[in-house]
């Protein structure tokens, strides 16, 4: 049984099938072989879209959808009467505040702007 899988492995290899196309073929419940035939077909070409998407969003370089999970405020400063927390739920947003983040490059300016904004989108 080995050496048929063996086989099959290197058709679907020189045939640039996939890995995918020979991994789950056993998995498939046909009552003829059309039927199996249709399955495994329809299992590569699901596969094969997902991969050309994620191909697609990789190659279009988005930004990564940051949040404030693993963010460190140790080194920012923040008014009294402002804080993490405030932040994190744009309290001063909600009390139409103006908020001016500014600081050294690499302290996380942008990613609040994003995070606040993004929580604002949701809100609205």
């Amino acid at each position: 049984m080995e050496a048929r899988e063996a086989t099959i492995k290197e058709y679907c290899k020189q045939l640039k099938m996939g890995k995918v196309f020979y991994q789950e073929y056993q998995d498939i419940q046909a009552d003829t072989q059309e039927a199996f035939l249709a399955e495994l077909l329809s299992r590569e070409l699901e596969h094969r879209e997902m991969t050309r998407k994620n191909r697609n969003l990789k190659a279009a370089n988005f930004d990564r959808i940051k949040t404030f999970e693993g963010y460190s405020f140790d080194n920012i400063q923040l008014p009294a009467s402002l804080t993490v927390e405030d932040i994190k739920k744009i309290e001063p947003v909600k009390r139409k505040e103006n908020l001016i983040l500014y600081g050294p490059v690499g302290t996380g300016n942008y990613r609040k702007f994003l995070f606040m904004e993004r929580f604002l989108m949701k809100a609205c």
